[in-house]
């Protein structure tokens, strides 16, 4: 059970980190404009998950706000914690076999 608990907490730290070097990255803006210097690159300036595409014939940019699909490692977290455990009344019951009673307060 602690190795779970480990491993799903090592799996939650990875995935924020990734994902918080990803959203620092920004937006996507594609450029199909004859000449663009960058056809494909991430602006900063832009919020992650918002897509900006510059057509080819010179149109109006259009903007699109995506959302992020839950990567591989949140799948995996998400199916080892709902297997351990399926209550937060379990996960207090686990801690506190884990700590001790004085370990651990839940909060009502």
């Amino acid at each position: 059970m602690t190795c779970i608990l480990v491993a799903g907490g090592l799996a939650a730290v990875s995935t924020f980190v990734a994902t918080w070097i990803d959203r620092r990255k920004g937006g996507l803006v594609i450029d199909q404009r004859p000449g663009a210097a960058h056809p494909i690159a991430r602006d900063a300036a832009m919020p992650y998950g918002h897509v900006t595409v510059f057509p080819a014939d010179g149109g109006p940019a259009r903007i699109e706000v995506k959302d992020a699909a839950k990567d591989p490692m949140q799948q995996v977290l998400h199916a080892i914690l709902d297997g351990a455990f399926g209550t937060a009344a379990e996960v207090v019951k686990a801690a506190k076999g884990a700590l001790g009673e004085d370990g651990v307060k839940s909060v009502d």
